[in-house]
């Protein structure tokens, strides 16, 4: 666990110790823009994985181009999911991770509305689906669920 001022530290920081120049970084879209930011920080190059009604707000992993895959590093997903408020099941999230393993990408998992959900369940985490970490970053705030922002930073959980 690493404490961090804010969920952009976080966010548009990871990219520069992941991507190397040129590297495609697999984002949502629409998505926080220091998702975005921290890949041009990285010099990399964003590859927009579209989030569509008909899927439930998810990306369809079959949709990216195998060019694409061989030059990328990192998918950043965040669920549940600001402006959808799309949340994401374990099967989701256990395939997104044997994908990131098969793809050896690391799983970013930008995670600050874990406590809002519509359905009185609590939100599924990426690390319920990668118990070992072995491709997963979840990032989680304060701020959002306990009013705490910029008090006590956000949590990184490697």
């Amino acid at each position: 666990m690493l404490l961090l001022i804010g969920s952009q530290e976080g966010t548009a920081h990871l990219p520069l110790a992941i991507l190397n120049p040129g590297d495609f970084a697999l984002l949502m879209d629409p998505g926080y823009p220091s998702h975005a930011g921290g890949v041009y920080l990285a010099s990399g190059q964003i590859y927009p994985m579209p989030l569509r009604a008909e899927n439930g707000f998810l990306p369809d992993f079959t949709e990216i181009p195998t060019a694409v895959l061989e030059q990328s590093r990192l998918m950043v997903l965040s669920y549940p999911h600001n402006p959808t408020t799309a949340t994401a099941s374990l099967e989701f999230w256990q395939g997104a991770v044997a994908f990131c393993q098969q793809h050896n990408l690391v799983l970013a998992h930008d995670f600050p509305y874990a406590d809002l959900t519509f359905t009185g369940q609590p939100a599924v985490s990426v690390l319920q689906a990668d118990r070992e970490k072995t491709v997963s970053i979840e990032f989680f705030s304060m701020s959002k669920s306990y009013g705490d922002g910029g008090l006590s930073g956000r949590l990184c959980h490697w």
